[in-house]
């Protein structure tokens, strides 16, 4: 059964096992991984958005060149509660890259699985 799940994900373009994708709107998924499961990942964006994705990581220690070097380090938002700037300041991002191409995504990388919210 689980190679079924395997082919199928990958059929469906979804990550691999040990990461969760959830599309939050068109252009916006959180992907959450497992601790160093970030290649799964890394390999999905690749595959399916090379070139057009951006990462806001949640992850303190994310390897950036898995990432394309497209990484947006906000973990310091996942250990204490953001201030009112800082969270415009990160929306307007999103916002940007997103306006920049209409085949931008928007990657919000956590350690914790987003259907658990």
């Amino acid at each position: 059964m689980a190679g079924v799940l395997n082919w199928m994900r990958r059929q469906l373009g979804e990550p691999e096992e040990g990461c969760v994708t959830v599309e939050v709107q068109k252009g916006f998924f959180e992907v959450a991984v497992d601790k160093g499961r970030q290649q799964g990942a890394a390999k999905w964006l690749a595959e399916y958005h090379r070139g057009h994705f951006m990462v806001w990581s949640l992850v303190a220690e994310v390897d950036e060149e898995l990432f394309e070097n497209s990484v947006q380090n906000i973990s310091s938002c996942a250990r204490e509660s953001p201030r009112l700037e800082d969270l415009l300041r990160i929306c307007a991002g999103f916002r940007s890259w997103l306006e920049a191409d209409e085949h931008h995504i928007v990657v919000l990388l956590s350690e914790n699985d987003p259907r658990m919210l």
